[in-house]
């Protein structure tokens, strides 16, 4: 086993069609990121807790 090197969280903003997978991995989603710039869509911010 690693040691966890004092990292509780791991922050992952994704496309939204590989949202499904993440949290089939116990992501939970904890926010919705807005369109900016090039990025037309909104994308879900995910977190793992480690």
């Amino acid at each position: 086993m690693m040691p966890r090197r004092g990292l509780r969280l791991l922050h992952v903003v994704k496309h939204p069609p590989p949202e499904g997978f993440y949290r089939s991995v116990r992501a939970r989603r904890v926010a919705l990121v807005p369109p900016k710039g090039e990025i037309t869509w909104s994308r879900p911010h995910l977190v793992f807790e480690l």
